[in-house]
């Protein structure tokens, strides 16, 4: 069996961020080898700061333009392939902005999201010390959009992916991704929306949660988000299940689940209610969901998680069985001793007879 081990530097200064260093070769901490490959923004004229570090492009309705990645192999003896590729950003289910490929399908209250706007991904070959520029080409529709559309140019070391492997099956796999942001108007201040949708019990990774899904439907990214979620029982203050999350951060027209663990095994069946109270951007959204777990999905669950819940009805009929058995053995123990004893008698008031 191969373990993968994914090494990622997301260059992402977006708006708000401090502290953002220059896009670096990434590599495994404490290893003397790692990613040996660089990427850099190539500035178009609309980007709105050179400094960044990142690219922030001011755009217009029906615009037509290009974006550039400087991509450097810092190799001296090795060539490698680097798969470039344009990336819409999501949230993840730590409740933080990921600039990384995701499998999670777009929110419907997204207009666009940014591969739909950009040409498709690039793979280039890189000798020893040798550097390139990818261009991407990228259309903006003719009746725009509102707000942002967040997102990364991405590159992965396919070279790491099919060469660096050990004795034991390891490989690591390296990436960079440099943060990409469209505006039409990049001095507008959107406050984000964030709505409760479906709430449910599950499992992820033979793990079982309850799932609450928040999303945020306005086409701004926002970050310092704090999260609190206390789950009851119906008609009980007591809190039988607690999530936080401190400092997460949501992109544009997003969503990501709240894993609420709930142990070792699945929700007990009954009814339940959510309070979910998040803060962030000095407001605060307070959501309360009455949710029921039913029989079906408790048994389903565990299932997943591969744990079988103790049925108390077959414990007793064991139980009853148990005690049957021992009663039915005593009794029949008892038989046979009166019956042994009744054969004595009978045998000794014969002797005295004759």
């Amino acid at each position: 069996m191969k373990i993968k081990t994914y090494f990622y530097a997301v260059i992402v200064a977006l708006a708000g961020f401090l502290g953002l260093a220059a896009p670096q070769a990434v590599q495994a901490a404490g290893t003397p080898t790692g990613a040996q490959f660089y990427i850099a923004p190539a500035y178009p004229d609309n980007q709105t700061d050179k400094s960044l570090g990142y690219f922030d492009l001011k755009v217009a309705p029906g615009q037509t333009g290009k974006l550039g990645v400087v991509v450097q192999n810092t190799s001296k003896t090795d060539s490698r392939t680097i798969q470039v590729t344009p990336i819409a950003a999501t949230t993840n289910n730590a409740g933080q902005i990921n600039y990384t490929p995701s499998k999670k399908k777009a929110d419907k209250s997204a207009q666009y999201r940014l591969n739909q706007l950009f040409s498709k991904p690039v793979a280039i070959h890189l000798e020893p010390e040798e550097s390139k520029t990818v261009s991407f080409e990228y259309i903006i529709p003719k009746d725009g959009f509102k707000g942002q559309i967040l997102g990364s140019i991405y590159a992965f070391d396919q070279t790491s992916q099919a060469k660096s492997k050990t004795q034991f099956g390891l490989s690591n796999e390296f990436a960079m991704a440099l943060g990409v942001s469209l505006n039409q108007n990049p001095d507008e201040k959107l406050i984000p929306d964030l709505k409760l949708n479906k709430v449910a019990p599950d499992a992820v990774n033979r793990i079982p949660y309850i799932i609450a899904n928040v999303a945020n439907v306005a086409p701004t990214m926002f970050r310092g988000m704090t999260v609190n979620a206390d789950v009851t029982r119906q008609g009980n203050a007591k809190r039988v299940y607690h999530k936080t999350i401190n400092d997460g951060s949501m992109a544009p027209n997003s969503n990501f689940d709240l894993q609420i663990p709930t142990g070792k095994n699945a929700i007990e069946p009954g009814k339940y209610h959510l309070k979910l109270v998040i803060h962030a951007v000095d407001k605060t959204w307070t959501f309360n969901r009455n949710f029921t777990v039913t029989d079906t999905q408790n048994k389903a669950i565990n299932k997943k998680v591969g744990t079988k819940k103790t049925n108390n009805w077959t414990l007793w009929i064991i139980v009853i069985v148990i005690l049957l058995l021992v009663i039915n053995g005593i009794l029949l123990a008892y038989y046979l001793r009166r019956r042994k004893q009744q054969s004595k008698h009978a045998k000794g008031h014969a002797r005295r007879r004759h």
